[in-house]
């Protein structure tokens, strides 16, 4: 990846908003449209989780994170002056599997950090509810358990007459306890997937031509060392994303609320909107902004790069030694027999 702009580590935060506008105009228009047109899409296949909510395990992996890859290679194949068509849109994609670009997200490392909060969200919201609801008998949970304490757990007709009694207390339940738990989840998870991306023009770049684990693992080493930096620049470029996102969340959620009052409703709204809005108005924003933090990291990139070079270098040469020297030991006992 080539520097367009004199970038160092002590620019100063103004600097660094100047870069990311003049990335942003040079970009044009046409990142809007893909972004916009990314976003719909994503969302589009979000709302089907409100007939089958297990496909949440299924559509993000495999269709939302790809199509969000899909994006922004596409406008970096326009920054580099070439033609886009659909098909090159949807070569993009499936593009994403391949084992270069697969890990360009960390979807791993991001699930594994929205079990963890979501986990310890939930615990702490439940204790929280069961607490405040059976004291004060808020939403009639303390009379639900009541009844349901008195009624025999073999009947099943009696228990599910109990639900159906109470259907809005459950979900209260689950909107009081499960929903923040799964929003501020999938808020770290974007934060993750979004983080990792800003290494994607590194994979992206013509002159790379390694696989996507030594990428990744150059990448890894520049977050040890440069993690206050990268920090420090992603969030002070970023940070009106949040504040969409939280905003577009709320609003999606209220939708959900009044298309039907569920916890699945009122999350797959909020998550679809909050893809839409933020994506469309903030996405090319936040590409440029990507283009400024990538230019600041490349030295850091090409010197860490250099080491791992000299590395595998020396292992090999190791490696090579070590069968050298096997086979002078085997023809000397063969010589001796």
């Amino acid at each position: 990846m080539k520097t367009t702009n004199n970038l160092s580590t002590s620019t100063k935060y103004t600097d660094l908003v100047k870069t990311s506008l003049k990335n942003h105009a040079n970009n044009g228009y046409l990142p809007y449209l893909l972004f916009f047109f990314t976003s719909v899409l994503c969302a589009a296949f979000i709302l089907l989780n409100l007939f089958f909510s297990i496909l949440y395990l299924i559509l993000i992996p495999f269709v939302v994170i790809p199509l969000l890859f899909a994006c922004q290679a596409s406008v970096d194949l326009l920054n580099h002056r070439q033609n886009l068509t659909f098909g090159g849109y949807l070569k993009c994609f499936f593009i994403y599997f391949v084992e270069r670009f697969r890990s360009s997200f960390q979807s791993l490392r991001a699930l594994l950090a929205f079990v963890i909060v979501v986990s310890a969200c939930l615990l702490t919201s439940i204790i929280i509810f069961f607490g405040v609801a059976i004291n004060t008998d808020a939403f009639q949970f303390a009379t639900f358990l009541n009844e349901l304490e008195n009624t025999r757990m073999a009947d099943l007709n009696a228990i599910e007459e109990l639900l159906n009694n109470y259907s809005r207390t459950v979900d209260m339940v689950l909107v009081c306890t499960v929903l923040p738990s799964i929003t501020l989840g999938s808020f770290i998870f974007a934060y993750f997937v979004s983080k990792s991306g800003v290494f994607l023009p590194f994979r992206l770049s013509e002159d790379i031509k390694y696989t996507g684990k030594y990428i990744s693992t150059v990448s890894n080493r520049i977050m040890k060392k440069k993690r206050s930096l990268f920090l420090k620049c992603y969030w002070s470029l970023n940070w009106p994303m949040v504040i969409l996102f939280i905003g577009s969340f709320c609003l999606g959620g209220y939708i959900g609320y009044l298309y039907k009052y569920n916890f699945n409703s009122i999350f797959t709204f909020g998550l679809a909107i909050a893809l839409i809005i933020p994506f469309t108005l903030f996405g090319p924003m936040y590409y440029a902004n990507k283009q400024t933090i990538c230019d600041l990291l490349v030295p850091a990139y090409r010197e860490e790069e250099t080491k791992l070079q000299s590395e595998i270098n020396e292992q090999f040469t190791g490696i090579l030694k070590e069968l050298e020297k096997l086979q002078n030991d085997t023809k000397k006992d063969s010589d001796e027999s």
